[in-house]
């Protein structure tokens, strides 16, 4: 088992609300790939049972556009990241799945002429029709 602790924190003027999330799951995926510079539309494998997800957090060095493809290689909703700036997303969260169907690859692109570094950490259920309660 693996478990992933996801803490977001809101401050202003010495005040501060911190919240952690633990999200345990029997599979684990996580990965930092390279972002070519002017990369337009850099492929990377990536593939998952979107059912199955229960943890996706994202992060870059550089600004990027990850836009996931479908098994099929049909394009989902891209998501639009600020270098520093993470996209987090956990089944416990409340918010719909980001992704509409199973993911079968990503596609990097709209970074500048720097190359930079993009981090991928996720969490998912291994045995379909057993899922994880996190």
């Amino acid at each position: 088992m693996f478990t992933h602790t996801i803490t977001r924190k809101w401050a202003s003027a010495g005040a501060s609300i911190s919240k952690s999330e633990a999200v345990t799951a029997d599979g684990e995926d996580n990965r930092d790939l390279t972002v070519p510079a002017n990369a337009a539309d850099h492929e990377v494998a990536y593939s998952k049972d979107v059912s199955l997800l229960q943890s996706f957090y994202m992060v870059s060095t550089v600004d990027v556009t990850v836009t996931p493809h479908d098994t099929v290689d049909t394009p989902m909703t891209p998501i639009d990241l600020m270098a520093g700036i993470p996209f987090v997303w956990t089944s416990g969260s409340g918010l719909d799945n980001p992704f509409l169907s199973d993911i079968g690859s990503l596609h990097l692109g709209g970074v500048g002429s720097a190359a930079g570094v993009l981090s991928i950490r996720s969490l998912f259920d291994s045995t379909p029709g057993n899922p994880i309660d996190s």
